[in-house]
Formats: structure tokens, C-alpha cells, sequence
């Protein structure tokens, strides 16, 4: 070692104890406060941290120093903490990663490391931290700075949040409606089961992809986009209905709505949809108008049916009021016609032999049983049905009447084939609907031209027609009113043309071995 003289180790001396111009300090002292106080500064503000913070001497980890905030935390005075490694706080498997990350130092000096972990306090508690480790050299040494965060409130809210999530994500996943999130460019970003299962699409078909593969065509995709977003980014949320499309084509109605999802400083984030199918729906909704316009038409039908027994109850009672005129008239007219039949009778006895006579006692019995009906109008009479020939009836109606046509120059031709056969009628029924056609005719008829009386066999009827030239301006189709009710029908139409009338009727009676 070399000897310092003597003149040097004065001074050096002189330095050490404050003597002479340069000494330490008078040169180095207020220096020294200055960096004194600073490092107590700085000592302050770490130990006012709430972050723990250790200095820990590597390789083993053993703890050089630490801040108030790491004593009271762990609960331990400051010369406990000091005897203690940071190791010896951690789970066995941090532990071993540190020791491990402490061995290489060659490779991890200057390096940063964050883990999160758990420390164990002085009392056996663990809680969670964020541990930040780094590796810094002092002179010839290395030291590890770590700083530890308590993350306990960060945990449970994290936790918090996750339970929150997986109770959103369960009741979405167990919802019956197609659920959705979308990006602001209306791509897939997350469905639930579904939606996929709505549209029979798989999770990777969907995600990333636009919602256009759902629509029917880039008109319905468009047509939405300029319908619905502009209310949604206004108002929040936009309800409507709208036809979409599945993986294999089919079109169905669905109910929608969509809302708007914004970040806390309101930009747009994207949307959220949710879609149901409402086939059913407007398959009830059908089948329910279907059902009101059967129970309109049906009400419909019970008021026509009220209207027309209300008129048929006025009917009735009008016909009642006409079968009591019709029987007193029928017995004014009976008296004076018996009358009649009886001095008809005398003459006949008288006079034997005079066919005028003859008629007027045909007639007056005709007459009677005209009187005996109109007498029964309202009562159901039976036909008198019996085999007759048409022929003779047509012939007889004829020479009845021959007297009054001669006079009002009235001309008739007959067409009547003589094999047409027999039927089985009423004569006296169809003798007065014969001679009822026939006075019509005779009013309405030209006289310069003939009515024609034809019978001929149709359709396994027997048809009789008069056709006549007729004057007059229309000639409406013929109705019989006043005739006996009875279970037959008796069919009379009208001429087919204003110039040419034809009266017709058609027996509906059987004939032997046919029906007529």
C-alpha cells in the first residue's frame, strides 16, 4: 500500500475535521443536505403511496426495503418486513416463476414484467394484485423494483361484470327471438342460438358477414336502411315489420325492432336487433278475418232471412184479408149463379136437344168449383188429377170461347199432332189457365194476323204454346196469382220478342209410363 507524507495526511485531516479553506464541510456539506432532503422527500412520497412497494436483492428475492404502504397492508412493522422474501408472500407458483425470472438476469435486466397474483397479508388473508417487476442495476449490483396493486374492488367488479355478462348472455341464448349485434356498417358482430336457428345459418356463416344475407333482395336491404336508421340514430329505437329471408329461400313476415348502441361520449357504436317470427300470428290473423267476414255474411244472411219472413208474415196476412173478401165475394156470386144453373136445367128439360144449354151448365159447374176455391184459397187443395188428352182439352177451351172471339174478330189456328199422349191432370185447372192465356191474347193481339194454339211433346213434357202478333208497345211475361195451392207446378212464360208473343205452359203431371 503506498504511504501518504505527511503534508497530505494533514490535509486529508484537516478536511475530515472541518479545518482549513477546502474542507468536506464547507464544500460538500450543504451539498449533501440538499440530496439529504431530497431523498427524504422522495421517501415521503413513496410511503404515501397506496401501492406496495418493495426493493427486493436479487437472486433470492430477500426484501432490501419497502414503503409504509407495504407494512400497513401486510400488517407487519417494517423490521418483520425486512426478514422476509417476496416469495415467501406469493403462491408456490409465482414463487417459482420469480425465482426462476431472478436466476437469468443476463436476459430480464431492463425488462418489465406485469402479472397479476395473489399476496398473503400477516394474518394468513390473501388478496388479488397486479404486480409490476423490474429488474434495475445499482453500481456492481441488481436490484427488483416491484410495485404490487391491490386489485380487490377491480376483481369483484370484474367479477360483478362477468356474472352480469353471463347472466345478459344466458337470457339472450334462452330467448325465442332472433337476437343480433351489429357494427355501424350493419355487419354480424355476435347472434344468439336463435337467430341461427331462425335462419339456419351456422355461428361461422354469420359472423363478419352483412346483414344483407338475411333480406330478400338488395331493394328490401336498401329500402330498410333508408326506412329505419335514421329514426334509430334519432330516437333510439325503431318497431316495424318486414319480410326476410332464410338460408334456403323461404320468405316469412317478421316483427323487428332495433336499437342504437352509443359509447359514453356518443359516437355510434353500432345496433342491436331483435327479430320474431310472426307467421303464426298472421296465419291467425287470417283465419280470424276469414271468420269475420263468415260471421258478416252470415248476419247478413240472418237479416235477409228476418226480411223475408217479415214479408212473408205481411204476405200472410194479406192473404188472410183476401181469402175473407174472396169468400164473401164467392158467396154473393153463388146465389144469382145457381140461379142461373137452375133455369138452365128447365129449359134443358124444356127445350131438349139446344146446345147453348148445354154450355151454360157446363160453365155454371165450372163456376161452382171455381167459387169452391177461391171459397178454400188459403187452404191447401189436392189436385184433381185424372188421365185426360190434352188435345180435347185445348178444343173444348176453344168451342168455349169461339162466340167471343167471332165477335171481337178474333182468328186461330190449331197445330195439334194427334199422337201426343195422354197425361194425367187437372182439366178443370188446366181449362182455366188455358182460357185465362187466351182472353190476355185477345186484348193485346193484332187482329189481322191468327193466333196460333200449338201442343207438342218436349223433354218428356207436354208443351203448350199460343203464339200471337201483339200491338202493343212490350209484352210482359205472364204471372198466375190466384190459383189453389197445391204440390204442382204450372210454368207460363212470356213472347220472346215485343212483335211475336208466345204464352206457354208445361204440364209438370205424368203421363202413363212417362214423366211429363
Amino acid at each position: 500500500m503506498a504511504q501518504h507524507s505527511d503534508d497530505n495526511w494533514e490535509n486529508l485531516q484537516a478536511k475530515i475535521m472541518g479545518l482549513g479553506e477546502h474542507s468536506l464541510r464547507k464544500s460538500h456539506y450543504p451539498e449533501l443536505q440538499e440530496k439529504l432532503k431530497e431523498l427524504e422527500r422522495f421517501k415521503a412520497l413513496i410511503d404515501q403511496a397506496n401501492d406496495l412497494i418493495f426493493l427486493l436483492q436479487v437472486p433470492g428475492g430477500e426484501i432490501a426495503d419497502g414503503n409504509q404502504s407495504a407494512c400497513r397492508q401486510l400488517g407487519f412493522s417494517r423490521e418483520s418486513l425486512l426478514a422476509k422474501t417476496l416469495p415467501d408472500l406469493l403462491p408456490p407458483e409465482t414463487a417459482a416463476w420469480m425465482r426462476s425470472y431472478f436466476s437469468n438476469l443476463e436476459e430480464n435486466v431492463g425488462r418489465r414484467e406485469i402479472l397479476t397474483t395473489s399476496l398473503r397479508r400477516k394474518n394468513g388473508e390473501t388478496f388479488p394484485v397486479e404486480m409490476t417487476l423490474h429488474l434495475v442495476p445499482f453500481h456492481d449490483s441488481v436490484y427488483a423494483v416491484v410495485v404490487v396493486r391491490d386489485i380487490t374492488e377491480r376483481s369483484q367488479a370484474l367479477a360483478a361484470l362477468t356474472v352480469s355478462e353471463q347472466k345478459y348472455r344466458t337470457l339472450v341464448e334462452s330467448s325465442s327471438d332472433a337476437i343480433l349485434m351489429m357494427d355501424p356498417q350493419r355487419k354480424i358482430v355476435s347472434c344468439n342460438r336463435a337467430f341461427l336457428d331462425l335462419f339456419g345459418y351456422e355461428e361461422n356463416e354469420v359472423l363478419g358477414k352483412s346483414i344483407r344475407i338475411a333480406h330478400v333482395s338488395d331493394e328490401s336491404f336498401q329500402s330498410l336502411r333508408r326506412t329505419a336508421f335514421p329514426i334509430v340514430q334519432n330516437m333510439g329505437s325503431f318497431r316495424t315489420e318486414w319480410q326476410l329471408k332464410r338460408k334456403d329461400g323461404s320468405i316469412f313476415p317478421v316483427e323487428g325492432s332495433i336499437s342504437v348502441i352509443k359509447s359514453p361520449d356518443g359516437s355510434l357504436n353500432g345496433y342491436v336487433a331483435i327479430i320474431r317470427d310472426v307467421s303464426d300470428r298472421k296465419r291467425a290473423e287470417e283465419e280470424l278475418r276469414k271468420h269475420r267476414d263468415h260471421l258478416e255474411e252470415m248476419v247478413r244472411e240472418r237479416t235477409q232471412d228476418l226480411e223475408n219472413a217479415q214479408k212473408a208474415l205481411l204476405q200472410r196476412e194479406k192473404l188472410k184479408t183476401l181469402g175473407t173478401i174472396s169468400a164473401t165475394v164467392a158467396h154473393e156470386i153463388r146465389n144469382p149463379l145457381m140461379s142461373i144453373g137452375g133455369f138452365a136445367k128447365r129449359l134443358q128439360k124444356k127445350f131438349p136437344g139446344i146446345p147453348e144449354v148445354e154450355i151454360i151448365l157446363k160453365e155454371s159447374e165450372r163456376l161452382e168449383n171455381l167459387l169452391s176455391r177461391i171459397t178454400t184459397y188459403l187452404k191447401p187443395t189436392e189436385m184433381g188429377a185424372q188421365e185426360c188428352y190434352v188435345n180435347t182439352v185445348i178444343l173444348e177451351c176453344i168451342d168455349l170461347l169461339s162466340p167471343e172471339m167471332v165477335q171481337q174478330n178474333v182468328q186461330w189456328e190449331v197445330n195439334l199432332p194427334q199422337d201426343i199422349p195422354s197425361a194425367y191432370v187437372d182439366p178443370s185447372i188446366l181449362s182455366q189457365v188455358l182460357i185465362h192465356l187466351m182472353k190476355n191474347a185477345f186484348s193485346t193481339m193484332d187482329k189481322t194476323k191468327p193466333m196460333v194454339i200449338s201442343a207438342f211433346e218436349s223433354d218428356q213434357k207436354i208443351r203448350i204454346d199460343l203464339t200471337y202478333s201483339s200491338w202493343a208497345p212490350e209484352c210482359q211475361k205472364a204471372k198466375i196469382c190466384l190459383l189453389p195451392e197445391t204440390n204442382k207446378e204450372i210454368e207460363m212464360e212470356g213472347p220472346p220478342s215485343p212483335s211475336e208473343c208466345s204464352e206457354k205452359w208445361e204440364g209438370p203431371y205424368p203421363q202413363v209410363g212417362n214423366s211429363i
